[in-house]
């Protein structure tokens, strides 16, 4: 049995995982169950600059095995407005911190930004940076009203003005507001 144990490699304790600026393409995601072994361990992936796109992002179900991930890198996909309203592919994680900066979200993707509901209960950081989401985007906003744990949300370089900004104020909670 001794001998049998040191057949069975211990499985590795990563807990930050940077797989950014590769080329996984929208059939990555699926593919990412290779990850279980870390399931326990991982509380950091980026998977930033892999053009996941929408595709992609659906496909995230895959990482529901990931039960320690926090934190969660998307940033630069070209998930565009299809993508945000596929971030229900995310039940299951108990993410606290989501980055989905510069990817071509656009004004209308903040409606469907209602998606992120299935994090209500952990996602804590937001970054919706360079998204040219504009005033119309802005209007959109209470649609983030659902995640009650929302502390920190980053919606800079949008192009937001006066009304906007009068917008996210309403959306309450006290937290701070970075670089409108």
């Amino acid at each position: 049995s001794a001998e049998r144990r040191r057949e069975c490699p211990k499985p590795p304790s990563i807990t930050s995982l940077n797989i950014s600026h590769n080329h996984l393409g929208s059939e990555a995601p699926g593919g990412l169950t290779l990850l279980r072994p870390l399931s326990h361990t991982l509380r950091c992936l980026n998977l930033s600059h892999n053009y996941l796109q929408a595709q992609g992002v659906a496909q995230l179900t895959s990482l529901s095995s990931l039960s320690a991930l926090e934190e969660l890198h998307l940033e630069g996909n070209n998930l565009g407005p299809q993508g945000a309203a596929e971030l229900t592919s995310l039940a299951g994680l108990r993410v606290s911190a989501l980055f989905l900066e510069s990817n071509k979200l656009g004004p209308g993707a903040v409606s469907t930004l209602g998606s992120l509901s299935a994090l209500a209960g952990s996602l804590a950081s937001l970054s919706i940076s360079y998204n040219r989401l504009g005033e119309e985007g802005a209007e959109s906003f209470g649609v983030l009203s659902s995640l009650t744990r929302l502390a920190r949300l980053d919606c800079s370089y949008n192009g937001i003005k006066a009304h906007g900004a009068a917008q996210l104020g309403r959306m309450g909670g006290g937290g701070p507001l970075l670089g409108l």
